[in-house]
């Protein structure tokens, strides 16, 4: 190329709109987190897109543009811009520091200027660019900045999540709008803007708003020819909301000239960007990206090396968008040609409760995926919100553009090909969002998540990009973020490819049996209990916010008078002057931020300092209150007026389900604010809540792993087993137990279940170690059979670095080699406790699957599963159905699994959580109103 020739080349300005490509991101990619549980979704996708965008535009400058934090010119002017926002992800806002350290990482400039938005600065940078002869490429997601668009400026609009982009230049604007780019603020000045809270002219929609700017050009032009607006109800809107539309069109115009010293300066990253982009890789776990890095400019470093050693071998399928129905009855014959088939969705967040359903990919192979476009028809998202959510705001602000797409009744004939197993990557989130609209999909006979979980029970996540590099020995790297159904399609070729594989892994390692009798069974019984919900009556939880603040403050007044003065009892560094500078009290190590005022501590001093023990109460009333009684209410779903928690299948490595958004299994039983808290759960009119809780399950499992003749003959009688066992530790007749004995050898039981040590045992009892520690012994010489489980476990547990349940759950227990003399003792007592443990969560989900089916068959709308909190079912049943029900239910869960030992389930009814009465022919269901 000759000087000549490269002079009269334009040069390229990328300027990019980072919260917008983020947020997309964040919703349309797949939730990702670290080894330590960092989530990485948002980083891991907007790294992608920038990848993506270098490599396609080349340029020759690249300005990333930030909104600064604080209020802006448009807020001060008018209060209400963008104040309907729902609050940030917090998995998100997580996120969100660590993207400007991947930008700079990336050796890209940043701008961000306090009062102004990033459109702002957008607006400004493109100017200067095409005054300095830069042709100007702007990337967003927000159609706010097509307004932007002239001669030598063009915007690239994501629209269906990060995988479909459109190019916009003045042609492509007028086709949409039917006006030039920079009458778009004119034109939001009558329609408004729903996502920003610009509220424009009541009445006016886009066509007619599209026709009047046709007519009159500007809004200023218009208005001054009002009188002449026809037809009358428009001339009206106009003449009523003048200065409405005048303040709406000044929020809506991004300004251009925000004030600045900004330089356009080439874009020349340095091999010490490309150095410090590979270290924030390797922390972000990112080793699928780091082969995109320019290997040239990074200098070999054998510790990095070692740290990101990646496959070779690239995974790598055919992607085909389906554009036809011709196309997508040839796919659906090869489908009928298969005898499995993968299948993933594409939604606008990754909340199965709320999301939208966007597209569809599926793979008959490893070798070939297909993407499908879907359109919801009104109904066929009966859960859908009704109030705007961030992803609502940030993905639904641009329509994409009319091509081929099918209604959901056309996937019917996917979902129930005969023959065809169907699997998939976290099933359960795909079942909720089809059978929300409208579907009901077949059991899927392989999940290649919960695969991964059996397999590796003690990872915080599997994510796709990992299962590839373990299970495949191949990179998985999509080709472009921005390829329509690229990633979707790779995703479902790949779960393909994974499902023989993981299966060989599940039946070497004796897991398949736990697969397909207990996990992929549990899955449609987790996905009705989410989408059914729990009633709360939010008038209840308001009133008990405003009793546990009141009680709040009376705890802080006392607080104040014994430390002698006022301060934030939330402040760590308030708290450390008071108790250990001023009060003196003994402290104990010390943190990043000082002395520690953890809960371990104070729980030290509670028994002595009587300041410890109300800034515990303090602290317990404010996260309950903060945590359900203000949470709980906005969490209520808009249409089905319930909570929706979720069942995670594959956290915790005993087998345990967990809950999270909101967590009810943390809801304390015992305390007086627990049980207020689970008052706010409650039966609608006609029905009453029936808990059915197993008894003593985790003993009861011991006995039978054991075998102990005392043990197992104590549950046979139906003896109290906790009298009983103090009869034997304290050498007295059962008869003669006192209710302390009693309590004390309740707390030894479940001790040496969870293998504590005599000084932990005599903490919890309040007794020194000697006698803690001389129970525990007695306890063993009484039974024998105990001691001896725990002495073969623990061998066993160093020899195979692995402990199993009934079922042939693994746990692994890595730490049983650590140098740590504590992380050793730990592991020690955890593989003692995991095969009790473990077990337990086996029957319970096995009791969970033969319920389901027994409700689904004989009483499939009158008793409803709503929620498994540990040992518990709780249930909504029909007043006239409780005494049929129970005992089948009581019956079921009893018959779960055969133990030596019989299992044991008690039954409570009531109107709420709380309020419960154990079931009896002598002591019917109470139909009370709630008390207070």
């Amino acid at each position: 190329m000759t000087g000549a020739e490269n002079h009269t080349k334009p040069r390229k300005l990328v300027l990019i709109d980072a919260y917008s490509l983020l947020f997309r991101a964040f919703y349309a990619g797949r939730p990702l987190t670290t080894r330590d549980n960092r989530p990485t979704g948002a980083l891991y996708g907007f790294a992608g897109m920038l990848f993506s965008l270098l490599r396609q535009e080349n340029p020759d400058a690249v300005v990333v543009c930030w909104d600064a934090a604080g209020p802006t010119f448009r807020e001060q002017e008018f209060d209400a811009y963008k104040a309907h926002r729902p609050e940030v992800d917090p998995q998100l806002r997580a996120q969100l520091p660590v993207a400007r350290d991947l930008v700079a990482a990336f050796g890209i400039p940043s701008a961000e200027v306090p009062g102004y938005e990033a459109d702002d600065l957008i607006g400004t940078l493109a100017r200067k660019g095409t005054v300095a002869g830069y042709d100007v490429v702007i990337f967003t997601g927000d159609s706010d900045q097509l307004q932007l668009v002239d001669e030598g400026i063009r915007v690239q609009m994501t629209q269906r999540g990060v995988t479909d982009v459109r190019t916009y230049d003045r042609e492509t604007v007028r086709q949409r709008y039917g006006i030039e780019p920079e009458r778009i603020p004119d034109w939001k000045a009558l329609v408004g803007d729903t996502s920003d809270n610009i509220p424009g002219v009541p009445g006016i929609g886009a066509k007619t708003a599209t026709a009047l700017l046709q007519q009159w050009g500007t809004l200023e032009n218009l208005l001054a020819h009002v009188q002449e607006v026809t037809p009358p109800r428009i001339r009206e809107a106009l003449e009523t909301h003048r200065e409405q539309a005048h303040t709406s069109k000044r929020l809506a115009t991004i300004h251009c000239d925000v004030p600045g010293d900004f330089e356009i300066e080439p874009y020349a990253p340095t091999t010490s960007d490309w150095q410090r982009l590979r270290q924030l890789f390797l922390d972000l776990e990112f080793q699928s990206l780091l082969p995109r890095i320019p290997g040239d400019a990074v200098p070999s470093s054998p510790v990095l090396e070692r740290e990101a050693v990646l496959p070779e071998a690239r995974f790598q399928a055919r992607t085909i968008q389906i554009e036809s129905a011709n196309q997508l009855q040839v796919a659906l014959q090869e489908v009928a040609q298969s005898s499995c088939v993968a299948f993933c969705i594409e939604t606008d967040t990754p909340d199965a409760i709320q999301a939208q359903w966007r597209a569809v990919a599926f793979a008959p192979s490893g070798d070939t995926g297909y993407y499908l476009p879907i359109r919801l028809q009104p109904g066929d998202t009966p859960g859908a919100s009704a109030h705007p959510t961030l992803a609502d705001l940030f993905a639904t602000e641009e329509q994409p553009p009319e091509g081929f797409t099918v209604p959901v009744d056309a996937l019917r004939s996917l979902l129930a090909s005969p023959g065809i197993a169907l699997c998939g990557h976290n099933v359960k989130f795909a079942r909720i969002v089809m059978e929300r609209a409208g579907l009901r999909p077949p059991p899927f006979m392989f999940d290649t998540q919960i695969a991964a979980y059996l397999l590796e029970p003690g990872r915080a996540a599997y994510p796709l990009i990992d299962l590839a590099e373990r299970y495949l020995a191949q990179r998985f790297e999509p080709d472009d973020a921005f390829t329509p159904g690229e990633t979707l399609a790779q995703e479902a070729a790949l779960i393909h490819a994974l499902v023989p594989v993981l299966r060989e892994r599940l039946q070497q390692n004796g897991l398949l049996d736990l697969m397909e009798r207990v996990e992929l069974p549990l899955v449609p019984v987790l996905s009705a209990i989410e989408r059914t919900g729990l009633a709360v009556d939010t008038e209840y939880l308001t009133a008990l916010s405003a009793r546990l603040n009141a009680r709040m403050q009376a705890l802080a007044e006392e607080i104040y008078a014994l430390a002698g003065e006022r301060f934030n009892i939330s402040s760590p560094k308030q708290l450390q002057v008071i108790l250990f500078e001023k009060l003196g009290l003994p402290h104990g190590k010390k943190t990043k931020t000082g002395l520690s005022t953890g809960a371990d501590l104070l729980e030290q001093l509670a028994p002595e300092y009587e300041i410890a023990r109300k800034i515990l109460d303090y602290r317990e009333l404010a996260k309950l209150k903060a945590t359900y009684a203000d949470a709980l209410v906005k969490l209520v779903h808009p249409r089905t007026g319930r909570v929706h928690t979720s069942l995670n299948q594959t956290v915790t490595s005993t087998g345990r389900l967990s809950s999270s958004e909101p967590n009810l299994q943390n809801i304390p039983v015992r305390s007086e604010v627990g049980r207020e808290i689970r008052a706010a759960f409650i039966a609608p009119p006609g029905k009453v809540l029936l808990s059915c809780d197993y008894s003593q399950i985790e003993l009861r499992v011991l006995a039978h792993i054991t075998r102990d003749p005392a043990l197992v003959q104590a549950f046979a009688a139906d003896e109290d087993i906790h009298a009983a066992t103090a009869a034997r530790v304290f050498g007295v007749p059962l008869e003669a137990v006192t209710p302390e004995q009693r309590r004390q050898a309740k707390t030894i039981n479940f001790a040496v279940i969870y293998g504590q040590s005599g000084f932990s045992l005599g903490a919890t009892l309040g007794v020194d170690t000697k006698t803690a520690n001389a129970w525990i012994k007695e306890y063993f010489e009484r039974l024998p059979g105990v001691k001896q489980y725990v002495e073969e476990t623990i061998a066993l547990a160093h020899r195979q670095k692995y402990v199993t349940t009934l079922l042939g759950r693994l746990c692994y227990l890595p730490e049983l080699d650590s140098g740590n003399r504590n992380q050793r003792l730990f592991a020690e007592r955890a593989a003692v406790n995991m095969p009790i443990q473990g077990s337990a969560a086996d029957i319970m989900k096995l009791a969970m699957i033969a319920v389901y089916d027994y409700l689904q068959q004989s009483v499939p709308s009158g008793c409803l599963l709503l929620l498994q909190v540990h040992d518990e079912l709780l249930f909504e049943v029909d007043v006239d159905l409780v005494p049929t029900v129970t005992p089948e239910i009581q019956r079921r869960m009893e018959q779960a699994f055969p133990l030596s030992v019989p299992l044991k389930v008690e039954a409570k009814v009531g109107p709420n959580w709380a309020d419960m009465t154990p079931l009896s022919p002598q002591h019917p269901a109470p139909l009370h109103s709630r008390k207070g």
